[in-house]
């Protein structure tokens, strides 16, 4: 889990391969997927404009927020 810089959404990943945005850490507002055997690891950039996830097979995703 990790928290966007400066912002209170929150996302949390799962071995299904799912990444859950979380409004507030409390309403799911939005689902990612790309790792078909699940993910590993996730981390925001600094600035909180860039989500990085790693899959358990090697994939490397990167969503912006478009801000």
């Amino acid at each position: 889990m990790a928290f966007q810089p400066k912002t209170g959404w929150l996302a949390s990943l799962s071995e299904d391969g799912w990444i859950i945005l979380w409004q507030a850490a409390l309403k799911a507002a939005q689902v990612l997927e790309g790792a078909e055997a699940g993910f590993s690891c996730l981390a925001w950039h600094p600035t909180g404009h860039h989500l990085v996830a790693g899959g358990q097979r090697g994939e490397l995703l990167v969503w912006s927020t478009g801000s």
